[in-house]
């Protein structure tokens, strides 16, 4: 099991359906022009807030990003898993609101 509660085996499918997709709770089902702040802090909750912060003591994601370019932070999710061996690796269909090439 990774940090934010997915079990390492249910890692694929959820990448392929989404995390919002698959997640009972989530209000946002996936993520939309009209709704990327939201969702996008839907997702923060569901795969971050177990290890990181907002503004806070533990990890602090905005001390973390600040300063960073848009194709920086999405290498970041390129890296979960692998070079940032220490997070899960992104459980979500794209890294960049987009369907993975898989889901087209």
């Amino acid at each position: 099991m990774y940090s934010n509660s997915i079990l390492k085996e249910s890692l694929p499918e959820i990448q392929k359906q989404g995390v919002l997709g698959t997640a009972r709770w989530a209000k946002n089902k996936a993520v939309t022009p009209t709704n990327q702040a939201e969702a996008g802090e839907e997702l923060f909750k569901l795969l971050c807030i177990s290890c990181h912060s907002v503004g806070g003591f533990r990890n602090d994601i905005l001390e973390r990003t600040s300063g960073m370019k848009v194709a920086e932070f999405e290498s970041v999710f390129d890296e979960m898993g692998a070079e940032e061996a220490q997070m899960p690796p992104f459980a979500g269909t794209s890294k960049k609101g987009k369907p993975s090439p898989s889901m087209s």
